[in-house]
């Protein structure tokens, strides 16, 4: 049995670990945010709806609600269309640009202004909503969650339909965390993580042509957040397509195949047979049968999907399915990594089991197939290969988080103009293990601005009196 000392030293550890691991101390978090009822939106132009200077780094957008844009003077009700816009960070154009229905993850074959945009029975079977993304009313009510971290500034616009030749009028909600890390499910990106937007415009692909729907150059490390497909064609050949992905310079005969085929990427079966779902993992938000249309989407937030030194993430039209899988057949099997049988056609008869529709799947699978026009989203979080999270630091030794915490002190130093007393002592608390002073370190970014950085070093000051005084007693 432990003694009561023990019991107090474990529970010091333990904290010490955790304020190690934290990338700021949590009393540096603070919410900022607005709200605009009944804007005034001119056609044709940007209008700002939030700025926010970053103070304590990182800071993140947490929440964004657009519940409606209302047209006037007789324009066509098309809020679907209306745009909202993301400046991190100083950008003169916005790395982030979304319609309001992008913005909820649905496809853009949910138009309003339609018959069948009306009523309690719309097409995408609203109203729906997930933690993470929705949209609850027929006028709007579309939400996200979607993290937008920065590191000096966020500036956010929004933008009437192209059809508005009359002044609109808006609503708009933002909220968002000062000192608050990025997390995608149970992982902790780093702070120089951003994210990013990869779009598809509608593309027409022949049978078994590839596309890349999204990728992200050498040196650069990341993880996927959210995929969004709108698909059609002349049958649902399509859906046969194999989810390909090539992280770290992977050659094209060796990708990470992550899907059977479409629908099953999007966590259903046999052509979308049960019709439209939501769910915080995927979901199929249009579903037209008689014309072969959809749009569905896909989260990665409980289903990590990273990459170190840039990736490609590949779909096709249609599939080709033999072996052990490469860039232009699916796997029918697998294959360790010693196996060199990457060529032989699977030529067995699936036997004829299951329903008309099971069936008609199965005997499709390399046979049918006509044009197909995609468009994509892909959304990732992204950041420079060298960038380390402050998590990665948990798992290291006691002598790499010093390390760590030694160079963010010299650069410290070089911004905020430390006192060589304070250097000198920040310097020992370090060595010391003193977990205060080494969280405060850990907080310490590139992108801190100079007023930044000096409230840094005061909190530094600060911890170290109080240490001082602890062991004078």
């Amino acid at each position: 049995m432990m003694s009561p000392v023990s019991v107090h030293v474990v529970a010091a550890l333990s904290a010490a670990l955790c304020l190690v691991a934290s990338a700021v101390p949590l009393g540096q978090q603070k919410t900022f945010g607005h709200a605009i009822k009944n804007g005034n939106l001119p056609p044709n132009t940007d209008v700002t709806t939030f700025e926010h200077h970053c103070t304590v780094p990182p800071c993140v957008i947490t929440h964004v609600n657009v519940p409606s844009i209302y047209p006037k003077g007789g324009d066509a009700w098309n809020w679907t269309q209306g745009h909202v816009s993301f400046f991190v960070d100083g950008e003169v154009e916005p790395s982030i640009s979304l319609t309001l229905l992008e913005l909820a993850g649905e496809g853009h074959w949910n138009l309003a202004g339609t018959s069948a945009q009306s009523g309690d029975h719309m097409p995408d079977g609203s109203p729906w909503g997930t933690s993470l993304m929705g949209r609850t009313a027929k006028s709007g009510a579309v939400y996200s969650t979607l993290r937008v971290p920065f590191g000096k500034s966020i500036r956010t616009t929004i933008r009437a339909p192209a059809s508005a030749t009359h002044g609109s009028v808006f609503w708009f909600v933002i909220r968002g965390l000062e000192a608050h890390v990025v997390r995608l499910g149970d992982l902790e990106l780093p702070a120089a993580s951003r994210l990013r937007l990869h779009r598809l415009a509608p593309t027409k692909l022949e049978k078994l042509q590839l596309v890349d729907l999204a990728s992200s150059p050498k040196g650069t490390s990341g993880a996927l957040v959210r995929v969004q497909l709108d698909a059609r064609s002349g049958n649902f050949g399509f859906l046969e397509a194999c989810m390909r992905f090539f992280p770290d310079g992977t050659g094209e005969d060796e990708p990470l195949f992550l899907s059977s085929g479409a629908e099953d990427y999007f966590l259903s079966a046999s052509y979308f047979d049960e019709g439209m779902f939501k769910t915080s993992q995927a979901g199929l938000t249009y579903f037209n049968r008689s014309t072969y249309t959809l749009a569905a989407y896909k989260t990665h937030i409980q289903d990590p999907v990273l990459w170190r030194d840039g990736m490609r993430l590949r779909f096709r039209n249609c599939e080709d399915t033999e072996g052990c899988g490469d860039a232009n057949h699916c796997p029918n099997k697998f294959c360790s990594a010693a196996a060199s049988d990457r060529s032989s056609r699977n030529t067995e008869d699936l036997p004829r089991t299951g329903t008309p529709a099971q069936r008609l799947k199965r005997e499709r699978r390399s046979d049918a197939g006509d044009v197909a026009e995609y468009s994509a989203l892909v959304f990732s979080y992204e950041w420079p290969k060298q960038s380390q999270s402050y998590s990665n630091f948990n798992s290291n030794s006691p002598k790499a988080v010093q390390i760590s915490a030694l160079r963010n002190l010299q650069e410290l130093v070089s911004k905020a103009k430390l006192e060589e007393a304070l250097e000198d002592a920040a310097t020992d608390r370090i060595l010391e293990g003193e977990e205060g002073v080494l969280s405060l370190l850990m907080a310490f970014s590139q992108d801190l601005s100079e007023e930044a950085a000096k409230r840094l070093a005061r909190q530094l000051g600060r911890r170290i009196q109080k240490t001082e005084k602890l062991m004078q007693i």
